[in-house]
């Protein structure tokens, strides 16, 4: 008999069955896996309240006791992520954001087809990306940003053709960016900064054509930025800042009409090339640019008369140590908006018109 209870209670939280007691006895067990609630986040998680009535816990309206919402973001809770929490197949949003959860990311959430969004950021989790997340074909976003995961960024990622956001931040993940996530046409923001990736950056912009912002400061990126981020019409956001990428700039950033903060800084773009300064002339076809970050890298050769000509709304330029030489535009005083200018470290020099 003690054979068969133990059997019964382990094998519930997989079970394909579901009553109306279900989704409490799942975040009961979720609870009891958290060690740390400094602020009593989960005091009125009670079988004597009502289920609906717990603190961030959201029911569906026309599905009675059944979670549809779990928002318990910045509540300093540690412990980690109970592998109950797959058993809450009407769950549509998961956010743990902001605590000190540790261990890995059950495979078990692979079980909620109906999610919406996971936001694990923020938090200690290690280990892998379970691959069972690539079913969850309905999510718009999954941002795991900020913990301590490791391994490639995997491929079935683009099986969640829904995504519109990913954020995979300051993790410890290797190796290349799969050429696989430009398959997701949908995906508006893709965050991969502060990780440990290498290779080259891939030429999937074509597919890209919902993307607004793309981050991957501080990797060890090498090779050229690719021709084909022309093609990414919707660009308002690009950080390659922080990698080692050589070469030109590429002219076709100037296609990016729509683009408003460029960060280029602290690379070797430049490198081995007499003049690097034509992207510069392209770059006045973005009316909407607000900040250019190109300080610390190899660029060389004379500023173009036509930077006076950059957006009207820029407010920051930034070229300092480089290799630039000749001297300064007086057209630069055309940019009325600028507030912060710096082309310290260069071989510039100015003329004085008397």
């Amino acid at each position: 008999m003690l054979f068969f209870f133990f059997v019964c209670c382990f094998s519930f939280p997989f079970s394909s069955t579901h009553s109306v007691h279900d989704d409490r006895q799942s975040l009961l067990a979720f609870k009891n896996d958290i060690t740390d609630d400094p602020h009593a986040s989960m005091a009125n998680w009670s079988p004597a309240v009502p289920l609906c009535n717990w603190t961030a816990v959201t029911c569906s309206r026309s599905q009675l006791d059944r979670v549809v919402s779990l928002d318990l973001r910045y509540m300093d809770l540690g412990g980690s992520i109970s592998p109950f929490l797959g058993n809450l197949s009407f769950l549509r949003k998961l956010n743990l954001t902001g605590n000190a959860l540790r261990g890995h990311i059950p495979s078990q959430l692979g079980r909620l087809f109906r999610l919406r969004e996971l936001s694990l950021r923020y938090n200690l989790l290690e280990g892998n990306i379970p691959k069972e997340l690539g079913s969850l074909t309905h999510l718009q976003q999954l941002v795991l940003a900020y913990n301590n995961l490791t391994g490639a960024i995997p491929t079935f990622l683009s099986n969640i053709s829904s995504l519109t956001r990913l954020g995979l931040s300051g993790n410890k993940f290797i190796g290349n960016i799969p050429q696989e996530l430009g398959l997701l046409n949908s995906l508006q923001l893709l965050f991969l900064s502060e990780n440990e990736l290498s290779g080259t950056i891939p030429t999937f912009w074509l597919n890209m054509v919902n993307l607004s912002s793309f981050f991957l400061r501080g990797n060890q990126l090498t090779g050229n930025i690719p021709n084909s981020i022309g093609n990414c019409s919707k660009l308002t956001n690009l950080d390659l800042s922080h990698n080692k990428l050589s070469g030109n700039i590429p002219v076709e950033l100037g296609k990016l009409s729509l683009l408003e903060r460029l960060f280029l800084h602290s690379n070797q773009l430049g490198s081995g090339s007499a003049t690097t300064m034509p992207f510069l002339a392209a770059l006045t076809n973005c009316s909407h640019l607000k900040v250019i970050k190109l300080h610390g890298n190899k660029l060389s050769g004379v500023l173009p008369l036509s930077i006076g000509k950059l957006s009207p709304n820029l407010s920051y330029l930034s070229l300092a140590r480089n290799v630039i030489k000749g001297t300064i535009p007086p057209h630069i005083g055309n940019l009325s908006s600028l507030t912060f200018l710096d082309l310290s470290s260069n071989l510039l020099m100015v003329a004085f018109h008397l």
